[in-house]
């Protein structure tokens, strides 16, 4: 499955899990900011998985991606 594919395949599959779990840890109040993390892990996967590979646990990845881009967005 080509890098694309498999990020759509995560959109489709992951984008709802990863939002509701995150929303569990950080509030409903954040949803907005959630939901644009998400995005933006999954624009990052676009990015640098065709360059350094799928990751053995490509949910993980996502899910860490988009937590870290939460706190940082948080922080501001």
């Amino acid at each position: 499955m080509s890098t694309p594919a498999l990020v759509e395949h995560f959109f489709r599959h992951e984008y709802g899990k990863l939002v509701a779990t995150l929303t569990r840890r950080f509030g409903v109040v954040h949803l907005s900011d959630i939901e644009d993390a998400v995005q933006s892990a999954l624009m990052s996967a676009l990015t640098h998985w065709p360059a350094t590979g799928v990751p053995d646990k490509p949910s993980a990845w996502l899910f860490r991606a988009a937590q870290n881009q939460l706190l940082s967005a948080l922080r501001t």
